[in-house]
């Protein structure tokens, strides 16, 4: 993705369960809203610069 013209930032949607494997790659958590997928699944919005991951 680094070498597409136009991208600067990634951006991810995704829960609780799997957030910790795209903090390995250096995004970060920006929003976390509760039972937004289903009662006990929260939304957790991640994203990093592209020339930060």
């Amino acid at each position: 993705m680094k070498e597409i013209d136009g991208i600067k930032t990634i951006s991810v949607r995704t829960s609780q369960l799997v957030y910790p494997f795209y903090e390995k790659f250096g995004l970060k958590i920006r929003e976390i809203v509760k039972d937004y997928w289903a009662e006990g699944f929260d939304l957790y919005r991640l994203d990093s610069d592209i020339d930060q991951v």
